[in-house]
């Protein structure tokens, strides 16, 4: 019931052209391997057709691991009390969270004693009924690796976002300016036998993702404990935003940190860049502004201090920040100048305070609106963008008519927010227009 389907001719020409473009996005011999950011995205590849015109019925089986056209089959087993357990923590993400020891099968092959957990507030708060899971493969035995060598994956839900889609486009954004995110694929979720619908398939930001980006995974990592501070100073001095973090291992300095929120409160304008390169890579720093502030993300980086991750690399000793849980984007339009003038209700202050300086800065200025202009000029012209939701648009509006734990009707609900995300980046281009001048 749940298998692709036989797809018109021409969805399944489209078909075949997604499945020769999916081939060459990755190399069989190594399901791991990273291509290059030109090929594995998805906002580069013009197909060239109106998102009101047909397409694939469904996802077609994932050929790797994160394969972006595809979808994987994942079955759950848990016991009934674990698995109860975990509905009631959806319904409450206030309950504490443990994991919980079950097995998995992804696509045929199973893997034993691994870790299941909730995660997720408000992309799980709306939704209780179909729960955002984390898998750790190795949180009960340290030998236990998943597919192609995974420690981690996030199965998400969704349920923040009905297009299933702004997670995944945030990232491709991200890849365009030669940054560094998640890469994403979609599962068919079974859990005891029973069919719990469409996820996306998300990677996590683990030690592994950093032997991928770096070449070494062995760096300090730093993880918010709490959001509202991002960078940004607290009261008492900078040093207390130690205080904020959780750092692994868990005995190592919090000196470069502290530097860099040190230097974005209390550099002078002349020192500012100097001194925050000494301590972070500035190219990622201002990728991830630039999207942020492109997409509005009213739950990111630079609005709540959330959904984030440093990593101290160990060939260059440079912080480096990486974005996750970007489903809050494209929502509201605000202004580039001042992205949050009004303070954010959730922190009761701005939490970032490098933007504004950044906007002005001599040299940090140009370059970061050199950044806006590559994603107004390059990545969000309206072909390509059209491109990306068309190619997705039916085949996930039709694995939701299937979840039997979906919150709403999947069809006037997928189109309509993919609409909503065309129609608001179309008008974000009119103000990219008025603040950085018409592309060529």
């Amino acid at each position: 019931m749940h298998e692709p389907v036989a797809a018109p001719r021409s969805g399944r020409l489209l078909a075949g052209l997604l499945s020769m473009v999916a081939f060459a996005c990755s190399n069989p011999a190594d399901d791991d391997a990273l291509p290059e950011a030109k090929d594995i995205h998805a906002a580069d590849i013009d197909l060239s057709f109106d998102a009101g015109g047909g397409g694939p019925e469904m996802l077609p089986h994932a050929k790797t691991t994160f394969d972006p056209f595809g979808a994987h089959k994942v079955e759950i087993s848990v016991s009934k009390a674990i698995w109860t357990t975990i509905l009631k923590n959806a319904e409450n993400v206030d309950l504490q969270r443990i994991y919980h020891k079950g097995d998995v099968r992804i696509d045929g092959v199973q893997y034993k004693g691994v870790g299941f957990k909730n995660f997720g507030d408000g992309s799980q708060s709306g939704w209780w009924k179909k729960p955002n899971i984390r898998v750790k493969f190795n949180k009960f035995d340290d030998k236990n690796y998943g597919p192609a060598k995974l420690r981690n994956i996030r199965l998400k839900a969704s349920g923040g976002d009905h297009s299933f889609l702004r997670e995944p486009f945030t990232y491709e954004l991200t890849r365009g300016l030669g940054g560094y995110a998640p890469r994403f694929s979609f599962a068919r979720v079974f859990v005891n036998g029973e069919f719990y619908g469409l996820y996306q398939v998300l990677e996590h930001i683990d030690k592994r993702f950093f032997k991928h980006r770096f070449g070494n995974k062995d760096g300090l990592a730093f993880d918010p404990a709490s959001s509202c501070y991002g960078l940004r100073c607290p009261s008492k001095g900078c040093a207390d935003i130690a205080k904020k973090y959780e750092i692994e291992p868990l005995n190592g300095s919090f000196a470069k940190l502290i530097a860099a929120a040190d230097a974005i409160k209390n550099a002078p304008d002349a020192q500012l860049e100097a001194k925050l390169s000494k301590v972070v890579n500035m190219e990622q720093l201002l990728i991830v502004y630039a999207v942020d502030a492109t997409a509005a993300d009213v739950d990111g980086f630079m609005a709540t201090g959330a959904n984030f991750e440093l990593y101290e690399n160990q060939t260059d000793g440079l912080l480096n920040v990486f974005r996750h849980g970007a489903d809050s984007t494209f929502n509201d339009i605000v202004d580039f100048e001042t992205p949050w003038p009004d303070p954010n209700k959730l922190c009761g202050s701005h939490v970032d305070p490098f933007w504004s300086r950044a906007w002005k800065h001599k040299t940090l200025g140009p370059k970061l609106k050199a950044k806006l202009r590559k994603l107004h000029c390059d990545l969000l012209l309206p072909k390509k963008v059209s491109a990306f939701f068309a190619r997705y648009a039916y085949p996930i509006t039709n694995e939701l008519i299937n979840d039997p734990h979906g919150m709403y009707d999947p069809k006037p609900e997928v189109f309509n927010e993919i609409t909503h995300i065309k129609a608001w980046i179309h008008e974000r281009r009119f103000q990219l227009d008025k603040v950085l001048g018409k592309c060529p």
